[in-house]
């Protein structure tokens, strides 16, 4: 959900954050 929802927001930073913590 938390990547979906930064996703949405496309941020960048915060997106490559998440997707870090989600690999």
């Amino acid at each position: 959900v938390i990547v979906v929802a930064v996703s949405h927001e496309d941020n960048g930073d915060v997106a490559q954050l998440v997707r870090a913590r989600a690999s």
